[in-house]
């Protein structure tokens, strides 16, 4: 039987440099090489070879050992009648509801945990009389850092909510910072500070750091830059692997994908299903344990059947395309390889500073990391509106009456204020 790789001849790294310079008409490849905002070298062309140069490759393919299937996630907005269109949709297909703190009292909850006894209840705040049913997301240092508590930090009254509460978990939420314009490496950076400050004030109060790490849950927000997020969703990973081996702690990381309402686009909001498609598949293949999209008008008024679509994209990615039937998908892959393994390296290493200097809530008072995500932020409102940077329906291919850098700087600006 003939192979049917005879049909596909080798080629040397040197027939492939030579077929790009033709197509760029004499140009050197190595033109189309450039720094990206996170300050890692971005090359056009990765072979095999570029994998045995990585030192850490054995430990990210290690650290996505996991089952390849994900939880489909539905967040509930306010509105009742969309509460109610959410719940009939968690019967066909999503594994998880989020409840915000506005909305849980319109519901019955032991009615809904009876109906829907496989569905995994999620809350951000605590509610009398329903504690026991809902997984309970708590993450004070976001409130902290968002002013949204009393100052300062009370971490006698957190240690007591953490210990009283068996069903209270961390939240530890990057999309906090990547509503503010955090780049992917900052955002790993600021998780991993957010989460050591946790084992920080919690095993001083004589909490076991493995008791801790069990009862934490690491947020992600996604964006469109497709192939570089799945490497930030496995370098993430990999990043709290080594956090956790540093309490000798042997526990399986959770990550939670989440689209990020900074890369969806306020008009032309249909294009924001093809955004929402590339955040779910980075989401799926960088290994992410639970994943919710946000409605495609996430910034008008979303209804059913935004929600609808938005589960379906998900339920495509399992049924259609089967991603949830192999492990790590994106192992051994020369370009997503180098990029975890370049993310990995930086954000670990700024960690590691901010850490010799006490840690993120204690610089605070010098150093807020929203301050870090908006410079980054108005650095990448400025390519923009240089059309350095693309996005379609905001700065290309859009009506005349909206094209002008003031609409465009309102919209990145808006974007900025949003904290999920």
């Amino acid at each position: 039987m003939t192979s049917l790789m005879n049909d596909f001849p080798f080629h040397e790294k040197k027939d492939w440099i030579d077929k790009v310079r033709t197509e760029l008409k004499g140009k050197d490849p190595s033109s189309l090489d450039f720094i990206d905002e996170n300050g890692l070298l971005r090359k056009a062309y990765y072979d095999e070879k570029s994998l045995t140069d990585l030192d850490v490759l054995k430990e990210v393919q290690a650290a996505q050992q996991k089952a390849a299937d994900w939880k489909i996630v539905i967040e509930m907005g306010e509105d009742s009648a969309e509460m109610t269109a959410s719940i009939k949709s968690l019967l066909k297909g999503a594994d998880a509801l989020f409840l915000n703190q506005k909305n849980i009292g319109q519901l019955n909850v032991e009615e809904l945990s009876m109906q829907l006894p496989e569905i995994e209840l999620m809350s951000q705040k605590m509610h009398k009389g329903h504690s026991s049913l809902f997984k309970i997301l708590f993450d004070p240092i976001g409130e902290y850092l968002s002013e949204t508590v009393d100052l300062p930090f009370n971490s006698a009254q957190f240690v007591e909510e953490f210990k009283s509460t068996p069903k209270v978990y961390l939240l530890i939420d990057g999309l906090l910072y990547r509503e503010k314009g955090a780049t992917e490496s900052q955002e790993i950076s600021f998780l991993l500070q957010h989460a050591a400050d946790y084992f920080d004030i919690l095993t001083e109060a004589g909490i076991p750091a493995a008791e801790i790490a069990n009862r934490m849950l690491f947020r992600t927000g996604i964006g469109t830059d497709y192939l570089f997020e799945i490497a930030k969703c496995r370098a993430l990973r990999t990043a709290i692997l080594r956090l956790f081996n540093g309490y000798q702690i042997d526990a399986h990381p959770h990550l939670w994908g989440t689209s990020s309402a900074y890369s969806l686009s306020h008009i032309d909001e249909h294009s924001n299903l093809l955004r929402l498609s590339t955040m779910g598949l980075s989401a799926a293949i960088g290994n992410c344990d639970l994943i919710g999209l946000k409605p495609y008008n996430y910034w008008t008024t979303e209804t059913r059947q935004e929600q609808r679509l938005s589960r379906n994209i998900q339920l495509l990615m399992k049924h259609e395309s089967y991603l949830n039937r192999v492990n790590d998908i994106a192992a051994g892959s020369y370009t997503i390889e180098n990029y975890t393994s370049g993310l990995l390296s930086n954000s670990w290493e700024d960690f590691l500073r901010v850490e010799k200097k006490g840690g993120m809530l204690h610089q605070l008072k010098h150093h807020h990391p929203f301050k870090s995500c908006e410079k980054v932020h108005r650095e990448r409102v400025e390519f923009f509106k240089k059309g350095e940077k693309v996005m379609v329906g905001v700065n290309k291919y859009l009506s005349e009456e909206e094209a002008d850098t003031e609409f465009i700087e309102s919209i990145f600006s808006l974007s900025n204020s949003i904290v999920s």
